[in-house]
């Protein structure tokens, strides 16, 4: 994450409405006690984004943060980090994330529709 002392920001498009059950993140050193966090989600076509979760509970040191999930068909996780300290470390850093995991499945849409990719094509093939 850069130096910077403004709040920040980090989307995660799905590639296709997805029901979200839960978002996972893993903080680097000691972030996870002094970094405001907040999971909105986006339906990826320019719509405002829903506040959807925060965190809680302070995370040990390089632990985790579990926020619940949504039923809502979302395209795009927004994280929005606030309240920057220095790292732990001495390197300059404000914020420190090492990994978000989104748990969840894709949104039942219509049996019939026509795949809009190959991917999308290859990805029903595989599933079924």
């Amino acid at each position: 994450f850069p130096a910077s002392t403004e709040p920040q920001w980090l989307e995660i498009d799905l590639q296709r409405p997805c029901a979200v059950d839960s978002v996972r993140v893993q903080w680097w050193g000691d972030y996870g006690t002094k970094s405001s966090l907040q999971v909105l989600s986006g339906a990826g076509n320019g719509a405002e984004f829903v506040r959807r979760s925060r965190r809680e509970h302070a995370a040990d040191f390089n632990g985790w943060s579990d926020l619940r999930g949504w039923v809502e068909p979302t395209r795009i996780v927004r994280l929005e980090l606030g309240n920057p300290q220095p790292d732990c470390f001495g390197l300059g850093k404000q914020y420190g994330i090492r990994q978000v995991r989104v748990m969840g499945r894709r949104a039942a849409g219509p049996p019939d529709a026509e795949p809009d990719s190959v991917g999308e094509l290859l990805l029903r093939w595989v599933e079924a």
